[in-house]
């Protein structure tokens, strides 16, 4: 019976959040023009781009223009902690400009993140204060989009989002290279790779893409299994809920969803 339902939990999870789990290959383009806000170091300015999901969790820095007064950029700071991995980076800007950025979907961990609503953010000050900040939402799946919303602190805007054609997947799969199982699991999850290489890694996302855990094996061979105890990197019992798993065993590489239930 329980068993059971754990499989039902599964299945009613899986179809109520298909598009949620969905994984869409594609491409952001945003585009947009600062204008001049007349401050204490006009033409001088600084500046963020950068992604959060619907709720505002901050996704990944895309630019961030500016090494002095990078205080007044209040709203990038508080919701990405100053992070600028992967970001384009650079000293103030000696004008007002054009910037085009682009994003291939993946977070700070380099994992692609799941389709749904998300915001890009531009934030920039040429004084020392707040300057002007705005997001503008767009939704990440197999539907191509091009948005034009205008803004009295910005001109130019334009958002373009390119889905990679026959891209789209539930990520719930498994190969016959690769064994994931059980799943859903309540104490262990056991990934049989299927084929010989000289490393094999796994590693573990949470929903908001964060790595959880991670495991790795020198020399595997086709009949080694690798085990997860649904525990943390730090040695603590994980929630309950949906993860996501990333296999590279050699040059190929796997991904899935489990769902890890106590």
């Amino acid at each position: 019976m329980k068993t059971t339902i754990k499989i039902a939990l599964f299945i009613a999870l899986s179809s109520f959040s298909l598009m949620a789990f969905s994984q869409t290959n594609g491409t952001l383009t945003f585009t947009a023009t600062t204008i001049n806000q007349q401050g204490t170091y006009n033409p001088n300015n600084i500046m963020a781009i950068w992604i959060t999901n619907s709720t505002g969790t901050f996704v990944k820095t895309l630019k961030k223009m500016g090494l002095q007064r990078v205080q007044y950029l209040t709203q990038w700071r508080t919701n990405s902690g100053s992070n600028v991995t992967d970001a384009i980076t650079g000293s103030t800007l000696s004008n007002h400009q054009t910037h085009t950025v682009s994003w291939n979907c993946k977070n700070v961990s380099q994992v692609v993140v799941p389709d749904g609503d998300y915001k890009v953010w531009i934030e920039f000050t040429d004084g020392d204060y707040q300057g002007p900040y705005t997001s503008f939402s767009w939704t990440k799946g197999p539907t191509s989009q091009t948005l034009t919303p205008t803004n009295s602190k910005l001109s130019g805007i334009t958002l373009t989002w390119t889905p990679t054609p026959s891209s789209v997947s539930e990520n719930n799969t498994n190969s016959s290279s690769l064994s994931v199982f059980p799943n859903p699991f309540s104490n262990t999850l056991n990934f049989k790779v299927g084929t010989s290489s000289e490393n094999c890694i796994v590693d573990i996302f949470d929903l908001l893409g964060k790595k959880v855990a991670h495991l790795e094996q020198h020399s595997i061979f086709s009949a080694d299994i690798l085990t997860w105890d649904g525990c943390s990197m730090s040695g603590d019992l994980l929630k309950n809920g949906v993860y996501y798993y990333h296999v590279t065993v050699g040059k190929k590489n796997f991904s899935g969803k489990v769902l890890l239930s106590h």
